[in-house]
């Protein structure tokens, strides 16, 4: 992936990948490298550590933010789902919890779901829709997933 960090060849370090103290920019030129290095290797820590597959599509996709232009929950949610595959009757399941998130609010953000979104949530499922505690439950793991 190009950076589009202008460097001179004799201000490049190969075997370290850093820019050489001879470039006038090379502290600035060297910290933006290391934020998408950083980046990178995030995400493969992220796949690798959640026992996720990584293809260069996927990390394509995510190290350009293509699939998160946004903070929406729901954009985010349905992206997630899409990324794996699950069994007919888990996948029915899901959209079922993301269609009862939707009922109780249709726009979330991801920044948005917090402590007391989720107590909200909580007294909507068991005030409003009769819940019992298993299905409540559920509902709620299903958004720490």
């Amino acid at each position: 992936f190009t950076l589009n960090v202008r460097v001179l060849s004799k201000d490049w370090n190969k075997t370290k990948t850093l820019v050489k103290r001879s470039d006038i920019l090379f502290q600035k030129k060297n910290k933006y490298i290391a934020k998408y290095r950083n980046k990178a290797q995030s995400i493969i820590d992220s796949h690798f550590f959640n026992d996720k597959p990584l293809t260069i599509n996927l990390f394509t996709k995510e190290f350009t933010n293509e699939n998160q232009d946004s903070t929406d929950f729901f954009k985010f949610i349905y992206n997630e789902l899409e990324q794996k595959s699950y069994a007919k009757e888990t996948l029915r399941m899901y959209k079922g919890n993301i269609s009862k998130i939707k009922k109780f609010r249709n726009k979330i953000d991801i920044t948005d779901i917090d402590l007391k979104f989720l107590h909200e949530y909580k007294k909507y499922m068991i005030e409003v829709l009769n819940n019992k505690p298993i299905t409540w439950n559920r509902s709620l793991a299903f958004i720490k997933i």
